[in-house]
């Protein structure tokens, strides 16, 4: 059986590879789930380089990638929903809590690893994540080291590690960690407003796929509302619907 850390590309598994090989921990591979196009090209950046490090050290590197491609998924394929209706795509991923991507991830990445011990980049600060993670070939480094999710991001910056993106529409690089929580798919339903916002301001190419996404569907991104209605308030300043309430009451004024 042999050890084999699941990276993403993002600060945790990135720390954790990078401290298990400096504390000579044995690691046999890293394996990456590829998402495609909706990885930041900074992820992708780090994934190269944390690729040819792993070359250098005698780990085994594997990509894997969706038996469908995500975009497909979410947009393009039709299945049979349970009612016994036809619906063309599975539309936002992380939608009411729907995470269908990340469960196709999950649902990979054990039958790749098989029985081998999977050693998973979850933070001690993460006690939801770790409860539900709980499996008898799984570990959690990075909880057994006692680091937080701060102390992982220090950590990569300090090696010299960093997720600077370019934004062509600005010609301006943005650090995602300083205005994004999580550099996992640009497109996660997950993302909070104050996420959201910082994508409307800094990475408006990205906002203009999500732009495009939305056309698509009839759902809206968040409950408070669809990447139009969003992009109206974020103009305004406003990210939550109680600041642009009070936005309004102060122009009545």
């Amino acid at each position: 059986m042999g050890n084999v850390i699941q990276l993403s590309g993002g600060k945790d598994s990135l720390a954790l590879l990078l401290i298990a090989i400096e504390k000579g921990y044995k690691v046999d591979e890293a394996v990456y789930f590829d998402v495609g196009e909706w990885e930041f090209q900074a992820v992708r950046r780090n994934i190269e380089k944390a690729k040819k490090l792993c070359e250098q050290k005698g780990i085994r590197f594997t990509t894997i990638h969706p038996a469908i491609e995500f975009p497909v998924l979410a947009w393009e394929r039709e299945y049979i929903q349970r009612n016994g209706n036809k619906k063309k795509g599975y539309e936002w991923c992380g939608w009411h809590g729907c995470r269908w991507g990340t469960t196709q991830k999950i649902a990979q990445l054990d039958k790749y690893c098989g029985d081998n011990l999977q050693i998973i980049g979850i933070a001690k600060d993460e006690p939801e994540r770790l409860e539900k993670g709980v499996g008898s070939n799984k570990a959690y480094w990075l909880n057994e080291w006692g680091l937080t999710e701060a102390d992982c991001l220090q950590y990569c910056y300090d090696q010299g590690w960093n997720w600077l993106e370019y934004e062509p529409l600005t010609d301006k690089y943005i650090e995602l960690y300083s205005v994004l929580d999580r550099v996992s798919c640009w497109c996660c339903g997950n993302k909070n407003l104050k996420e959201l916002y910082n994508i409307y301001r800094f990475l408006p190419s990205y906002w203009k796929r999500l732009e495009e996404y939305q056309i698509k569907t009839d759902k809206p991104f968040k409950e408070s509302g669809s990447i139009f209605e969003l992009a109206e308030r974020f103009k305004l300043g406003c990210v939550t619907k109680a600041e642009l309430k009070k936005f309004y009451k102060e122009e009545i004024k």
